[in-house]
């Protein structure tokens, strides 16, 4: 209810939701990735450790219209193909 506490100081009409008031029915919590330059990271790990890791991370917050991108052109560098 974090994100509704903090709602209800910055608008009265939530925390008067049962006199006519707003009412939130659903809120969503999530972690948002961020990189350095904004852009996500795609392709293998680079360690000295394993080098049998990818990632495909740091859409900062706007992930889900571009996952799809990221994760078709880590497939395809997984298998040798240019992605």
């Amino acid at each position: 209810k974090y994100l509704v506490n903090y709602l209800s100081d910055l608008y009265p009409e939530i925390k008067n939701s049962s006199n006519g008031g707003i009412t939130i029915q659903i809120e969503w919590q999530g972690i948002m990735g961020f990189s350095d330059d904004y852009m996500p990271w795609i392709g293998p790990l680079t360690n000295k450790k394993d080098e049998s890791g990818y990632i495909c991370a740091g859409f900062t917050g706007g992930g889900m219209d571009y996952t799809w991108g990221g994760g078709k052109a880590l497939a395809q560098m997984i298998v040798g193909q240019k992605p």
